[in-house]
């Protein structure tokens, strides 16, 4: 799930907390208008490949006022944008099953029913990524590894997530 400027804005340079956005829900939106899965995928060590200038308050308020994160500034080896050679090991979860519901049919759909069938998928998505990164940060070489959500998951949430994962 590409997390943007936000991630990028969170980053910090210790290899053990990685910070996951969560509040992008336009990719749940199309797998369900074209019914195809979500499969959880996370790269272990991407995070070191490339640092940014670390200013929060300056970088929120440009992209409140200016429509962009500003300075960013991508740093490698040396202070370049030449990435830094990096160990990634890419994990692979199982995919998340999604309804097929075109956009003429969800038009007609309630939208309250809509948005919590958006929802539900967006956090059971977001809770098989936290367990895809929890199984395999010990043989990715990253046992110390947090994945931190931002924001958290409703838990209210979270448990219709895994009561529609056991129905199927």
């Amino acid at each position: 799930v590409p997390g943007g400027q936000a991630e990028m804005f969170l980053h910090t340079d210790d290899p053990n907390v990685v910070h996951c956005v969560t509040r992008h829900k336009g990719f749940v939106r199309l797998a369900v208008q074209n019914g195809v899965a979500l499969v959880p995928i996370f790269s272990f060590g991407e995070n070191q490949i490339l640092s940014n200038v670390h200013l929060p308050k300056l970088q929120s308020w440009t992209v409140k006022h200016l429509g962009f994160g500003f300075p960013h500034f991508p740093m490698g080896r040396m202070y370049t944008s030449m990435p830094v050679p990096t160990k990634v090991t890419i994990a692979v979860g199982a995919p998340v099953p999604v309804p097929h519901i075109p956009l003429n049919e969800q038009k007609e759909m309630d939208p309250d029913e809509l948005a919590e069938l958006i929802d539900t998928i967006h956090a059971r998505y977001f809770t098989e990524l936290l367990a895809v990164f929890d199984a395999y940060k010990a043989a990715a070489g990253c046992p110390d590894a947090v994945l931190k959500l931002v924001p958290e998951l409703d838990p209210e949430l979270v448990a219709a997530a895994a009561a529609a994962a056991a129905l199927e």
